[in-house]
């Protein structure tokens, strides 16, 4: 399998609206750059993610942002679907990963300090 575009180590980080309390896990290898990318894209009102979108727009620009964990090679991108199954943000309501519920999920990584906990659904 070739993989493009994809640079290493990269960080799994989270979002977390500190109001809804709802969650998005990523990853990127410049985490400062991805996260201001995510607000200047919900302040233009053009998120891809319509929960997030709709959650900026109805409690304004309100934050946090967790580190997870660290990629180092291709084999171990798996630790970001495994965040998002941790901390439940692969189910609407509660993150904004709901598209990527089809992913394969196993409660496998512990739960480092810091990290935001996710209403019980």
């Amino acid at each position: 399998m070739e993989v493009r575009n994809i640079r290493f180590p990269r960080t799994v980080y989270a979002i977390q609206h500190n109001i809804t309390k709802r969650i998005y896990v990523g990853s990127s290898n410049d985490i400062e750059s991805r996260y201001w990318s995510h607000m200047s894209a919900l302040r233009n009102h053009r998120h891809n993610v319509e929960d997030m979108q709709s959650d900026f727009d109805k409690y304004g620009e309100n934050y946090s942002l967790f580190i997870l964990d660290e990629i180092k090679e291709f084999s171990e991108k798996r630790k970001e679907y495994e965040w998002m199954g941790i901390l439940k943000s692969n189910i609407r309501g509660t993150g904004y990963n709901y598209k990527d519920n089809a992913k394969p999920f196993k409660k496998t990584l512990p739960l480092k300090s810091g990290i935001p906990q996710t209403r019980e659904s």
